[in-house]
């Protein structure tokens, strides 16, 4: 008696991890995790690039990653969606008077962000 074998693709996900930066610094690289890869096989069998929405302002940019969806011996999806926020060096508290005005604040209670 013969049988026919049949061999379906093992699902992965691509997961972008969230990123940051402030403005006007360089991207950081991106980073991804992929899950679900059969005992053994390395991150590398699967191709994928990872893009983000283009500006500078401070604020969350969403990350998108591009692959073809069937890869060898696995089909790949994409996991949620990672964001970029970028912060304005001066607000975030790296500009040392900023900092220390908003430590006394602090400790008055009286602190009020403003953008």
């Amino acid at each position: 008696m013969e049988e026919d074998l049949i061999a379906t693709q093992k699902e992965v996900t691509v997961t972008p991890s969230d990123m940051s930066k402030y403005e006007g610094d360089e991207d950081p690289e991106f980073e991804a995790q992929v899950s679900g890869l059969a005992d053994g096989d390395s991150e590398e069998l699967i191709s994928y690039t990872m893009t983000r929405s283009p500006g500078e302002e401070p604020g969350e940019y969403p990350i998108g990653v591009n692959f073809n969806k069937s890869q060898g011996n696995y089909t790949v999806t994409f996991k949620g969606t990672a964001v970029k926020k970028i912060g304005s060096k001066a607000f975030m508290g790296i500009n040392k008077k900023a900092k220390i005005k908003y430590a006394k604040a602090v400790k008055k209670k009286k602190a009020v962000l403003k953008r």
